[in-house]
């Protein structure tokens, strides 16, 4: 409404000729410049108020404040022509149509929208009045708008005019299509001013953190393409520049493949793991260098590997007997001098080993026992030329073998594995039979072996063709030298050894063919002997103990009453601790009889 209007219509307090003297000032105001009353008659009304602002009324102290009668007047004082002049005019328009503009004195307005109507703030673009225009959200200053009763606010249709609630503020809506701004809701709707639409975004989720699932807000999926800076590798996301968690030399490299791994050149892949050009292996002694291989150490120049540890070069042996000499060898120490270094320890010429028959002769071998001529060393026993064997069997023959007994022209059984035997003299299924052989075994004819269709297994030791659990049950002894072995100390503790047949066999002996405890045979160590165990075999439903052996020290058999099963097992297998290794015990042939 118009602020001059609202100025005509304040109450006049006189509306005649007739003076009342409770009027302000006691005098009407000047109207037209004629005089009414006593009243001086009207003058400019400069002072730079709107034109036809009226009437200015009469007051008698000049210069002091005075009652212009007029609530928009500001500041007003009685001038010299005894009229009352106002400072100035509160000005309440507010330029809507919907809106009462009133002064309320002390420069406050009154600004009411009409009834079913409400002044609402938008942002400065938004449409027309009660429309929504097409950038009804583009950004910039507020201002102030008529709306009509039910009109919805152009930048969030969740908010209406309702004066019946508010008239200058928007009133949440409930009803009516929105947008909540995510693809993956449908059915948009307005409730209590709040957009809320139906989620179905796992519908369209692939569970990969690095692909974007996308919606088209109908209910329809848009696919699941991958981040830019993610790569997605055998169904595993890695962010852009991240290296292969399994340490292998490749990366996340988004400008080479998002679906592969990039390999990280200049770089060595050694036992799975990633290394960086100049890394060192564990004994310093090499290190990754990509120009010589990518797979494997390269070993550093003047230096020595020896017994896993790194030596350089001039660096001595600690007998003293030997140098590191990178030229001559960078694996193991270079004699100096007239010494032998054998297993690791120094020997000064002459230097006998423990069994006598061998010497160090830094003019034969600089690294191992020079043997003494003329003499045997049999089972780490040394004999002279011509010894008997103890048994009377054989003798010590250099000539034939330095080594092992020779068998006596006049002997009338059998050496075997060095061991004498009589005529007829048995084991397991095999016999001494001179006229066949003196120095070997011969297969008794009918013999009832059943270890042959057992499976065999054990606890755990030796594997693969050469020293599987198979070769217990091959038929071959101690000819062909393969063998297995357990792990094992030498007490007895929880290894075994065991043969399942696929049906009921009786059983009533067993014989082990294993390694002499004081000697190596067939490449392994000494004191690898099978000592014992606890012989088993099982009831049907549980393991039932036979017997126990012990303190055994090279082949052994060992008998027991007959008795019906599909399972047999040594239990508590254990080493021999009368010398050498003391561990792992050796095992060529593990034979099963009936009787």
């Amino acid at each position: 409404m118009n602020a001059p209007l609202a100025r005509v219509l304040l109450p006049l307090c006189a509306m005649s000729l007739v003076l009342i003297t409770a009027c302000a000032e006691d005098r009407e105001p000047v109207l037209d410049g004629s005089v009414v009353a006593d009243g001086p008659p009207a003058v400019d009304r400069g002072g730079g108020l709107p034109d036809g602002y009226g009437p200015l009324w009469p007051c008698t102290a000049v210069g002091q404040a005075c009652n212009a009668h007029d609530p928009c007047a500001i500041n007003p004082t009685c001038g010299p022509d005894k009229l009352c002049h106002p400072a100035s005019v509160q000005d309440c328009g507010d330029s809507l149509s919907c809106t009462t503009d009133t002064c309320k004195g002390m420069g406050m307005c009154e600004n009411l929208p009409a009834s079913g109507s409400c002044a609402l703030p938008v942002k400065a673009g938004a449409g027309a009045d009660g429309g929504v225009g097409a950038d009804a959200g583009a950004a910039g200053p507020t201002e102030i708008r008529c709306f009509s009763k039910g009109d919805r606010d152009p930048a969030d249709p969740c908010r209406v005019c309702d004066p019946d609630q508010n008239a200058t503020k928007w009133s949440p809506a409930s009803g009516g299509a929105c947008d909540d701004n995510s693809t993956c809701t449908k059915d948009d709707y307005c409730q209590g001013g709040v957009c809320k639409g139906t989620y179905y975004g796992s519908q369209c989720a692939d569970n990969f953190g690095c692909t974007d699932d996308l919606c088209d807000g109908k209910g329809g999926c848009l696919g699941n393409p991958l981040k830019s800076d993610w790569c997605l590798i055998n169904g595993v996301c890695h962010a852009d520049k991240a290296n292969d968690p399994a340490g292998t030399c490749n990366t996340c490299d988004v400008t080479q493949s998002q679906s592969a791994w990039t390999p990280i050149t200049n770089t060595c892949t050694i036992g799975g793991k990633c290394y960086k050009p100049g890394d060192k292996d564990p004994t310093g002694c090499s290190e990754c260098d990509p120009s010589s291989s990518t797979t494997s150490w390269t070993p550093l120049s003047g230096l020595c590997l020896i017994g896993g540890k790194c030596y350089t070069s001039g660096a001595s042996h600690s007998g003293g007997c030997a140098t590191c000499a990178p030229a001559t060898s960078s694996t193991s120490w270079t004699v100096t001098g007239s010494y032998c270094l054998i297993a690791d320890v120094c020997h000064s010429p002459k230097d006998k080993d423990s069994t006598g028959c061998a010497e160090c002769d830094p003019g034969a071998d600089k690294y191992g026992w020079t043997p003494l001529t003329g003499m045997c060393q049999i089972k780490g026993t040394c004999y002279a030329s011509g010894a008997t064997h103890p048994a009377g069997c054989g003798e010590c023959k250099p000539a034939t073998s330095a080594t092992h007994w020779t068998l006596l022209g006049s002997a009338t059984g059998c050496l075997i594995d060095d061991a004498c035997y009589a005529s007829g003299a048995t084991l397991g299924c095999y016999t001494c039979a001179p006229s066949t052989s003196q120095t070997a075994w011969t297969q008794i004819t009918g013999c009832n072996q059943v270890e042959g269709l057992a499976t065999a297994s054990s606890s755990g030791g030796g594997a693969s063709t050469t020293h599987g659990p198979t070769l217990m049950n091959d038929g071959k002894l101690q000819a062909d030298c393969l063998f297995h072995w357990v792990s094992a100390g030498s007490t007895p503790g929880t290894a075994w050894i065991q043969y399942d047949w696929p049906g009921a066999v009786v059983v009533g002996s067993i014989s082990f063919d294993t390694t002499p405890a004081a000697t190596a045979a067939c490449s392994s160590s000494s004191g690898r002997s099978l000592a014992g165990g606890t012989l088993q075999h099982w009831n049907g439903a549980s393991w039932v103990d036979i017997g126990t052996i012990s303190g055994k020290t090279d082949d052994w058999s060992y008998s027991f009453t007959q008795i019906t099963t599909t399972k047999l097992r040594l239990y508590g297998v254990h080493a021999t601790d009368t010398a050498g290794q003391m561990s792992n015990p050796v095992i060529f042939e593990w034979q099963v009889f009936g009787k």
